[in-house]
C-alpha cells in the first residue's frame, strides 16, 4: 500500500505541473493577536479567467483591489490582488 499511495503522489504532482492552468486562485489568512484577519486572495491568468464571475473577489469599503498585466510569452498574464482586514 505504501508504493502505491507514493506512485499516485508522483503521479498527481507531474500532472499538475506538466499541464498548464488557465486560472490560479490564492487565499492568505493571517490571525492577528487581537482578533483581526488580514486576508490577501490572489487570482491569476488569463482575462477571461481573471475578470468572470467564477471566483468573485470581495468588495467594499474595506477591500483594496489591484490589477495588473504582463506580457509573459506573447501572452497577456493578469493578476488581481484583493486585501482587506477583517475583525
Amino acid at each position: 500500500m505504501g508504493f502505491e499511495r507514493s506512485f499516485r503522489l508522483v503521479i498527481v504532482t507531474l500532472t499538475a505541473i506538466y499541464i498548464p492552468s488557465c486560472v490560479e486562485n490564492l487565499i492568505t489568512v493571517h490571525v492577528h493577536p487581537d482578533g483581526q484577519y488580514s486576508m490577501l486572495f490572489r487570482t491569476k491568468g488569463d482575462s477571461t479567467d481573471v475578470f468572470d464571475s467564477d471566483f468573485p473577489h470581495p468588495s467594499g469599503p474595506e477591500w483594496s483591489t489591484h490589477i495588473s498585466k504582463e506580457v509573459n510569452n506573447e501572452t497577456d498574464v493578469w493578476t488581481m490582488l484583493t486585501t482587506g482586514m477583517i475583525s
